[in-house]
């Protein structure tokens, strides 16, 4: 889950599917490290997004709920364009044989970035 303003990482998991309870899950878990913020959640019309189950988590947690529309990815750029860099400057050059040698990849260029962001807010002060 990636703050749109600041490009901040909120939240990450590499998961083995996007099944509508693992994304619930996922959610859920993001939402209660934040307790103070009531985001705008923004996502595609996947059948886990647009579940009942779903909806009623960004309720309960006052989240505004922002589908983007079909077949119009550039609405979810940042996150697109954050996957994107996860699995060209990461995944593909480190080429990982299994899950755990994929995570720990992906956490350490989540650690570089997180330390860029985190340099380029400050200096930005």
């Amino acid at each position: 889950m990636l703050d749109g303003y600041s490009r901040y990482l909120l939240s990450w998991e590499l998961m083995t599917d996007m099944s509508k309870i693992s994304v619930e899950l996922f959610i859920q878990r993001t939402l209660d490290c934040y307790p103070e913020v009531k985001p705008m959640v923004i996502h595609d019309n996947g059948s886990q997004f647009v579940s009942h189950d779903f909806k009623q988590i960004l309720f309960m947690n006052n989240c505004r709920d922002i589908p983007t529309r079909l077949k119009h990815p550039e609405t979810n750029g940042k996150v697109e364009r954050f996957v994107g860099l996860i699995r060209n400057e990461a995944l593909r050059p480190k080429s990982p044989s299994y899950f755990a040698e994929a995570e720990r990849v992906i956490r350490d260029y989540v650690y570089d970035y997180i330390f860029y962001i985190l340099i380029r807010l400050r200096i930005s002060f």
